[in-house]
């Protein structure tokens, strides 16, 4: 590439052709009648919008309920994890209740507000401020999120209306004093246009006089819809309510004190692209506590107020001076740590916040910006003793983190996505679930309350149900999770259970040391030729990291290994069922579209193409296969309306009309499909062959020229466990034979047998 091709390249690549376009202000109510939604936002409705458009809408997993605050799936990777130096990772519930934030944010509810960001060091509250911060500048200063804002074009000689006299002036024969100043006033001025920026980044549809401005809407806008809700909605009530800056305000008055009509007064208004720039505190300003406070508050132009004053010919016309608050307003205000300096910095937003102004000398300036803040626990007592602040902070709990799915994540982006294939399935998970434990409270009153035998999953989970409300706050109710209590798992329980989620989170192993402590672990033991098990997680807390037990309870790591178990039999159980599988799938799928008729009708099944007789004996048959005979009939006929409810409510109008989810991949048939075979597993006769000596020392032979030496008939099962293992499950070949050794020769069936009958009764 040769030189000047070089620079030309450069020169086109590094060129914003929009940076300092201005339009006037009839061409920009031109873009509010093309896209007024785009166009009529503040700093509010844009930080929605921005979140939505990196997030998008969430997923409801459980629609049929009202459990929604913490069941809805949101996908923050593109916000806060993809192109981050240093990602976020967000917690199911911490997601729920930002997005909740944003939403009452953008409708205008608790807008005069300060929020802050509370969590112990570690917790990574500062870099989610920041990845925010990061996404709301280039969203802002792209063509999705662009916004304008005023700049005068000011025209003096137009202004002072003296260029008559100039003509005039050679016909005159005496001249006063005053005359000759004005001529020579006139000669100072430029003939160029005086360009006036707007410090306070004001909307320019504020320019329109407030009296006037409903009716201009009225006027102008087409969209009926959109219309309807700037006139009605409550996020739009600032279009009528606020008013431009002080400076702005003081140019229009002048301007008309000058008898200069409106509409060359609207000619004399532009309006140009709102840049966010953090670095230079335009839209984003973010103070540290170490920053020291500026000597001064007042910003001031000398070279602007000049011209202005030659132009205006009156120096008190204009004051062209603002705060540091002008710089953010429409954008965001950061304190970083609410300690230092930054403690009185906090102390002034209390008329700022609470009036939405702030006094510069004797000029009352407009503050219209979203305030965040970041604080300690022990720090919060820099700001306890300000009563009358109190109702003007909002708290959002930056916890460690709570979700093991999250805590996964935060281990992959550091030792790289490839290291998960050096351990067997579930370790990982058993892992992060330890570390969470330890910043949790012991104490789980709320499940307590909803469970009143909490003994009855000893066989799976510890004895304080962590391991349940560990699932709970990963969006999840479990599969395990007894019917009788599912039920019983109301609204009202969960709020209680999020209650519990604000006060935990806040001490155990921080999420730094968690790294450190999983950097250890895994360099030990990733050094072998085989993969990482339940042997060596054991052995690592127990015996090689002593130091944590602290920590980490016994009883915990006990029920870690229970719920292992209990979970890879489980695992084994789906992988040995080798019956007939679209056999199932038949009559799963028959039996969904029947539900939907009364019985003693013939219909033509639309999932099989199957003439179906449904009678009552048919639905009774199915429900038994699904539940076994000792479902009483009251719990079948209700089971029965159950499932017709989700399939009308969620499988058929939301999966497939919506999502285009084939009926084969709903919720719906695969909990069918779960609780048809694991009522043919949970007959005792499903085992007997299984826990022959001869098949277990056949399964050891896996892999080797031995095995071809025993029956056929277990080559065939063994085949068949091994592949649905890999296929079902990820597991290698070599893992999954020695988790099916390991299952058989603990007898781990009989072990969990007693639950099992309890589970699978329910379920």
């Amino acid at each position: 590439m040769n030189k000047i091709f070089f620079y030309k390249y450069l020169t086109a690549s590094l060129t914003d052709k929009n940076l300092n376009t201005s339009i006037s202000l009839e061409e920009y109510i031109d873009l509010v009648v093309e896209n007024p939604q785009k166009s009529i936002r503040n700093v509010f409705q844009i930080f929605f919008d921005m979140i939505k458009n990196f997030v998008g809408e969430g997923y409801n997993i459980y629609p049929e309920t009202s459990r929604n605050q913490i069941f809805t799936i949101y996908n923050f990777s593109k916000l806060l994890v993809e192109s981050m130096d240093r990602p976020f990772f967000m917690d199911r519930i911490l997601a729920n209740n930002f997005i909740r934030l944003i939403e009452d944010l953008k409708l205008g509810y608790n807008q005069n507000k300060i929020y802050i960001f509370e969590g112990p060091s570690g917790s990574g509250k500062s870099i989610f401020i920041n990845n925010l911060l990061k996404q709301f500048e280039e969203y802002c200063n792209s063509d999705e999120g662009i916004r304008y804002e005023i700049v005068w074009k000011l025209k003096p000689k137009f202004i002072n209306k003296l260029q008559e006299d100039i003509d005039s002036f050679e016909e005159l024969s005496h001249i006063t004093t005053k005359e000759v100043e004005d001529i020579n006033l006139l000669n100072s001025i430029p003939d160029d246009n005086l360009e006036v920026y707007c410090p306070n980044h004001c909307n320019p549809l504020l320019i329109i006089p407030k009296v006037h401005r409903r009716a201009f809407f009225d006027d102008l806008l087409k969209n009926l819809e959109f219309k309807w809700k700037l006139f009605t909605e409550k996020e739009y009530e600032w279009i009528f309510t606020e008013e431009v800056c002080s400076i702005c305000f003081s140019i229009y008055q002048a301007l008309l004190s000058k008898e200069i009509e409106p509409k060359k007064i609207f000619d004399m208004v532009y309006c140009r692209p709102f840049k966010i720039t953090r670095r230079l505190s335009q839209g984003i300003s973010v103070y540290n506590s170490g920053d020291k406070p500026s000597k001064e508050s007042v910003i001031n132009n000398p070279m602007i107020q000049a011209q202005l004053d030659r132009i205006l010919k009156n120096s008190n016309l204009v004051n062209y001076k603002n705060s540091k608050y002008a710089n953010t307003n429409n954008g965001i205000f950061v304190l970083m740590d609410i300690k230092s300096h930054n403690v009185n910095r906090f102390i002034e937003l209390h008329n700022v916040i609470s009036e939405g102004a702030n006094r510069i000398e004797n000029i009352e300036e407009k503050v219209n910006s979203l305030f965040w803040a970041t604080i300690n626990p022990e720090d919060k007592n820099c700001i306890e003793n300000i009563p009358s602040f109190s109702d003007r902070i909002q708290y959002i709990k930056i916890p460690f983190i709570l979700d093991y799915n999250t805590e996964i994540e935060v281990y992959k982006n550091t030792f790289g996505f490839s290291m998960i294939n050096n351990f067997y399935p579930h370790i990982l998970h058993s892992f992060a679930k330890i570390i969470i434990s330890t910043r949790m409270n012991k104490n789980t009153k709320a499940l307590l309350e909803l469970i009143e035998d909490p003994k009855k999953y000893s066989l799976i989970c510890d004895e304080n149900l962590l391991l349940l409300k560990m699932e709970i706050y990963s969006g999840f109710i479990p599969s395990w999770f007894i019917e009788e209590d599912r039920k019983s798992f109301t609204t009202k329980h969960l709020q209680k259970i999020l209650l519990e989620y604000e006060n935990e989170g806040q001490n155990g192993i921080s999420g730094r040391d968690s790294i450190k402590i999983f950097s250890d672990f895994y360099s030990l033991f990733s050094k072998n030729n085989s993969l990482i098990d339940m042997n060596m997680l054991t052995e690592f807390f127990v015996n090689i990291r002593k130091d944590l037990s602290q920590n980490i309870q016994s009883s915990f790591l006990d029920g870690i290994i229970r719920m292992y178990e209990y979970t890879i039999l489980n695992e084994f159980n789906a992988s040995s069922c080798y019956i007939n599988q679209e056999h199932i799938k038949r009559d799963i799928l028959n039996y969904i579209f029947s539900i939907s008729y009364s019985p003693d009708t013939i219909e033509k099944s639309i999932f099989t193409n199957e003439r179906i007789s449904i009678t009552e004996e048919y639905l009774t048959d199915m429900e038994y296969r699904l539940f076994g005979y000792e479902i009483s009939e009251f719990e079948r006929k209700q089971f029965r309306t159950e499932t017709l409810k989700k399939y009308t409510s969620k499988t058929l109008t939301y999966e497939m009309n919506i999502k285009g989810l084939n009926i084969s991949d709903t919720q719906l048939y695969n909990e069918l499909y779960q609780r048809y075979t694991n009522n043919i597993m949970n007959d005792t006769l499903f085992y007997t062959n299984l826990y022959d000596i001869d098949f277990i020392n056949a399964l050891e032979a896996y892999g080797s020229n031995n095995f071809l030496k025993f029956d056929k008939s277990f080559r065939k099962q063994i085949n068949s466990l091994i592949n649905n293992l890999c296929s079902k499950f990820n597991y290698t070949e070599e893992g999954a034979k020695n988790i099916s050794c390991y299952v058989l020769k603990k007898k781990l069936y009989i072990k969990y047998s007693s639950f099992n009958k309890i589970y699978y009764c329910n379920n």
